[in-house]
């Protein structure tokens, strides 16, 4: 574990020097993440102007759900999707040969090489949002509730990232799909809105979609001082298994993998 850490530690102060290597750059992405982390907080907003609740969610609360997505959903983008979006490229290139030959964990290298820094703005704005309802709507959250809340986003990220993972793992086989990164992101976004919003789809979608549902749900009703053990429970099982899930497919796709010197 410490020598994850340690390496982790040496690709964060490289891709720190990366970002701040030009200044233009790194003004021009900060601007243009803050501003996509306060649009994703405003349109809903703008959606809900009108409303008083959806299917038994009230606006105050799909507005926390809203903040709690931005949260993980900006966690996501800081640590992992960079790397999603580039392992295509890898596996057409022949690029994943670098990584399986390093004496560290393929799997490890390949989602974590590009940390992409400057998505904290991402989650400092939607940390404020979630501090701006809190007062405003005086929602009962104590130091326990905290406590709570930030174990379930970890569960939440690691169900994200399991599911980014299997699904850009197909690339190993079917290496043309090279746009499956912008179909997570489209996919990933049905977490802003309450489960109930669905439950009209066909069992089959519900099924499919249920795990990413979780994600924003379970933390948000935590903050509200709505969580049932049921809800605790399916999502710590779904993080479990999904983890484990992932990372057997994935070492099961290495076994096809065509390197470039084959």
């Amino acid at each position: 574990m410490k020598h994850y850490l340690r390496i982790y530690k040496r690709l964060f102060i490289l891709n720190f020097s990366m970002l701040t290597a030009y200044r233009g750059n790194f003004v021009n992405y900060l601007i243009s993440g803050s501003i996509w982390g306060v649009f994703s907080i405003l349109s809903m907003v703008l959606i809900t102007a009108n409303v008083t609740e959806v299917l038994g969610w009230k606006r105050h609360e799909i507005l926390v759900l809203t903040g709690v997505s931005q949260i993980v959903m900006g966690i996501q983008h800081m640590f992992f999707s960079s790397n999603f979006e580039r392992f295509p490229l890898y596996i057409q290139q022949g690029k994943l040969d670098s990584y399986l030959l390093k004496p560290v964990d393929a799997q490890v290298l390949v989602s974590v090489w590009l940390i992409r820094i400057i998505s904290f703005s991402r989650l400092i704005i939607a940390g404020a949002f979630l501090g701006y309802l809190i007062i405003a709507y005086k929602l009962p959250v104590t130091i326990w509730t905290i406590l709570g809340f930030i174990p379930l986003i970890i569960c939440s990220v690691i169900i994200l990232y399991s599911i980014w993972l299997m699904v850009t793992t197909l690339t190993i086989w079917f290496t043309r799909l090279s746009n499956i990164p912008e179909v997570l992101y489209s996919i990933s976004a049905v977490m802003r809105f309450p489960p109930e919003v669905y439950r009209e789809v066909t069992f089959f979608l519900f099924f499919f979609l249920f795990p990413l549902l979780l994600i924003g749900a379970t933390p948000a009703k935590q903050l509200l001082g709505q969580l049932t053990a049921t809800s605790l429970g399916i999502t710590l099982l779904f993080a479990v298994v999904l983890l484990v899930v992932s990372r057997k497919f994935w070492l099961f796709a290495l076994r096809s993998y065509t390197s470039a010197s084959s």
